[in-house]
């Protein structure tokens, strides 16, 4: 039924084999899924991709699966094809199709290849002893409901949206093709002026000639340089402005995307993209404009050359058509260099970021070696792709110089003898040397366009990853009408996989009382952070809903919900700026320098600002590096206290304090509270016990909630850690 080509997708990342197995598979099956959606509805992490997660997935969309470990025998014998393989333990590839010799393999990271049964069993047998040999395979099948579903319409983006961003500049671009073509034709004279001053001056003894014609090349010298000049400004000038218009457009996408999308990228590999947009922006301004030029100048002297001598041009266009050929046979294995060159760069960036950042930790375990003898062979690695890429690139050359010369030897052959026999001038000789040496230009610019053409689709493929990516505004539509009335969570559940078998948190079902103090506690791992960044909707619940008042809080736009919103995470972050703009992080702008003040008070900010050289103006480091984890807490709940916010989020917000600093805070804290919703995660029972009140989690789910007092007194759970403690605070005395 379905005997056909099998259809091949390559993956763009490095974690992007299992859904774009899953794509290849329903493409050959009839129907189109994005990468993008697959990859939604996979529980991806940053260590990769499980086949549960993959089966789960493909179930989604109506197909069938089944994964299982089995032989060699009944793979090849009963198994439904195509089927997906884990492959080499750490990747995933489709097997298509099976004969007596070979096993045929859709890879998405290298295309279809075809494997003999020996280099099969090597890459997907686990085992590979002689009585159980046994691999991993997911089988898929289509259902009806699958075989319904509509075909998804592509929202990618297309090189056509990336020339939205030359239309303010389209008057540049204008000005520019008018230099081109005005430089066209001022080459276009050359090969005449240099005929005619071999044939009709130095033949006929003409130095006036001579002369004129000499001033008319050096006039068109002149007028080119000067051309070529003012279209290098320009180009620089439109290029820059392109280039951030780009830049700042992916940041405005990148910081509308939710919270977990950082979490499960590596910071690399999102700075390798911002890379990417340097490779479209000098596609589409520079190539794609030299582009028109070299095109217009092929057509121009080829037609020349063609005036001069069909033959020599003849053989002219068949050897670049052969030049043309083998540069692009090569293309798609530089394609594939390219691919693993991005991957090990955006892990090479991570790593370095990892060790800078952490570099004390490193200096305390002693274990400079390891991570430098990591960072070693990573870049071995890069510098093995590096010299696969520079031996492609020399084999490119290599067979691009040959053609070249044989061409070049068989048309100088070929004027030499009509020069010989009197079928072609001096003149016309060195005019069709002349002519031949500006197509030559022309043409390798077509072979790096196409290089170039090629960088920027693999950019663009990288880049539609992102977006495609829903915002985490997506769908909310409540503006301008927040009601500051209770919190209520309806059956709330939460994977950060999106499995039913790992829920951090299950079936919680609370309310939140507006303007009083709501305590949360349990041990370390039973989700209270988890809780608070779904109330801040940094995360969405698996199942269940979030009430505000009446309104969802999926339908509540998030700026807007955040602005009445103060937090104090346990992960906070301090910018390199001042201590001033550190505080007024929420309004940088018009920054009230009483509330600021105000802030610092309360949160004792004011006492260790006296210390530093430039009080408020003080510059902190990168993550505060050069203070204390105690002053950066009180940072972090100045921040906060400024916003002067409706609802007020702590979680562990003053454990790096001492107890003399955490009382007065406090205190201070609970004047403040007056009026305001406020959440509280804690450990230190001098933190909570003022709460109205206090719910106690353990294994994702409410244990017990109420007053301090009833709590203590129902002796249950709250009662055991109030007990642990009083021993604690007994041990330490």
């Amino acid at each position: 039924m379905f005997k056909k080509k099998f259809p091949f997708y390559r993956q763009i990342e490095r974690m992007d084999c299992g859904a774009a197995c899953i794509r290849m598979i329903a493409k050959y099956y009839g129907k189109e899924i994005s990468l993008t959606s697959i990859k939604n509805r996979c529980s991806l992490e940053q260590k990769g991709l499980s086949l549960l997660s993959l089966s789960s997935a493909a179930e989604s969309f109506g197909l069938k699966t089944l994964g299982i470990k089995i032989d060699l025998d009944i793979f090849i014998n009963r198994v439904c094809l195509p089927a997906i393989v884990h492959w080499k333990e750490d990747h995933y590839v489709v097997v298509y199709k099976i004969n007596k010799k070979n096993v045929l393999v859709a890879d998405p990271a290298f295309g279809l290849i075809k494997y003999s049964l020996a280099e099969f069993i090597n890459g997907w047998l686990i085992k590979k002893s002689e009585q159980n040999e046994t691999g991993i395979a997911l089988i898929i099948e289509p259902t009806e409901e699958f075989l319904k579903r509509e075909n998804e319409t592509s929202n990618e983006q297309k090189f056509s949206h990336l020339f939205d961003y030359i239309a303010p500049y389209k008057f540049h671009f204008i000005n520019l093709l008018v230099g081109l073509v005005i430089g066209s034709f001022l080459q276009l004279c050359l090969p005449f002026i240099t005929q005619n001053i071999i044939d009709k001056g130095i033949n006929t003894r003409d130095i006036s000639l001579i002369q004129i014609l000499l001033v008319a090349q050096l006039a068109i010298f002149i007028g080119k340089t000067f051309l070529d000049f003012l279209q290098s400004w320009v180009i620089l000038h439109v290029s820059a402005r392109i280039n951030i218009s780009m830049i700042s457009d992916f940041l405005i996408k990148l910081m509308k995307l939710p919270s977990p999308f950082f979490k499960n990228r590596k910071i690399g590999d999102i700075l390798q993209r911002i890379g990417d947009h340097k490779r479209i922006e000098l596609f589409v301004t520079n190539n794609s404009l030299y582009f028109i030029y070299n095109f217009f100048n092929i057509l121009i002297f080829g037609s020349i050359l063609m005036y001069y001598n069909s033959l020599i041009f003849l053989i002219f266009l068949l050897s670049s058509v052969i030049y043309l050929t083998w540069i692009l046979l090569l293309l798609k294995r530089r394609k594939i260099i390219d691919k693993k060159r991005f991957e090990n760069s955006s892990t090479n960036n991570s790593n370095l970021i990892q060790i800078i950042s952490g570099i004390d930790e490193i200096k305390l375990n002693n274990c400079e070696q390891v991570y430098r003898w990591a960072w070693e062979k990573l870049q071995a690695k890069l510098f093995n792709i590096n010299l696969k890429g520079l031996a492609l690139n020399q084999i490119q050359s290599s067979g691009a110089l040959f053609i070249s010369q044989i061409r070049n030897l068989i048309i100088t052959y070929i004027i030499a003898i009509s020069v010989v026999e009197g079928k072609m001038t001096l003149g016309v000789m060195l005019a069709v040397m002349t002519i031949l040496g500006y197509l030559n230009s022309p043409l390798d610019f077509m072979i790096n366009f196409t290089r170039s053409l090629q960088d920027a689709q693999i950019s663009l493929e990288r880049l539609n990853e992102i977006n495609m990516l829903e915002t985490e505004e997506a769908g909310r539509v409540i503006k301008n009408k927040m009601v500051y009335e209770d919190i209520n969570l309806k059956s709330i559940c939460f994977s950060y996989n999106n499995n039913d078998y790992e829920y951090i948190l299950n079936g919680i079902n609370l309310n939140i009382p507006s303007n009083k103090i709501t305590a949360i506690t349990g041990a370390s791992g039973c989700g209270k952070t988890t809780l608070i960044k779904l109330l801040l909707g940094l995360l969405v619940p698996t199942k269940g809903h979030i009430y505000i008042g009446a309104n969802d809080l999926r339908t509540i736009e998030l700026r807007e919900w955040r602005q009445q919103c103060g937090a104090v995470m346990q992960d906070g972050f301090i910018f390199s700026d001042t201590v001033l703009r550190n505080i007024a992080l929420s309004n940088t702008e018009t920054m009230d320098y009483n509330r600021i003040l105000y802030s610092s008070k309360l949160a004792m900010v004011d006492e260790f600002i006296k210390e530093l050289p430039q009080k408020y103006e003080t510059k902190i480091g990168l993550d505060a590096h050069n203070l204390s984890q105690g002053q950066k807490q009180r940072i972090l709940l100045a921040r906060a206290i400024y916003k002067d916010p409706k609802y007020f989020f702590l979680d562990e917000a003053t454990n790096s304090l001492d107890s003399r600093n955490e009382k007065i805070i406090t205190d201070n804290l609970n004047l403040f509270f007056e009026n305001r919703t406020v959440i509280i995660i804690a450990h230190r029972l001098s933190t909570i016990k003022n709460a109205h009140n206090i719910i106690t989690l353990g294994r994702g789910e409410v244990l017990e909630q109420g007053s301090y007092c009833e709590l203590i007194r129902k002796k249950g759970n709250f009662y055991q850690l109030f007990l642990n403690q009083l021993e604690e605070e007994k041990i330490s005395v």
